[in-house]
């Protein structure tokens, strides 16, 4: 498997998360998409979910069952991956031009490829 997923808490997400390049943030009040230095401390009852990213992983923070929980998903080889290129709205060009997502393909007990994880994987432009 290309990748790799380890759990973490909330606390040690978001301190972790702040460290990589760029964050997408959905909270109850507004959006974030742009680098981490940009990023405001946030207010875990405002968190719907938060990815944290570059490169090498994202973390992600996310509800379930009405609870924060927290996880990372980390690279092991470039093998049975691709990197897509998507168009970032206008309403985020600030954050740059192109959202870039890694993903991750397995084979199914017939052979067929198939997407095993997506992740976000940079900004550019």
């Amino acid at each position: 498997m290309a990748f790799k997923k380890r759990n973490l808490s909330v606390k040690e997400a978001m301190q972790e998360g702040f460290k990589k390049k760029f964050a997408l943030v959905h909270m109850i009040s507004e959006v974030f998409l742009g680098s981490c230095k940009n990023l405001k401390i946030l207010n875990e009852e405002e968190i719907l979910e938060a990815r944290y990213f570059d490169e090498s992983s994202e973390i992600r923070i996310f509800r379930d069952d009405n609870q924060l929980r927290a996880l990372e998903i980390y690279d092991t080889t470039d093998e049975d991956t691709e990197i897509f290129r998507y168009e970032i709205d206008s309403n985020f060009k600030s954050a740059g031009k192109i959202l870039l997502v890694k993903e991750y393909y397995a084979e199914d007990e017939d052979g067929q490829s198939f997407v095993k994880l997506k992740r976000l994987y940079g900004i550019e432009g």
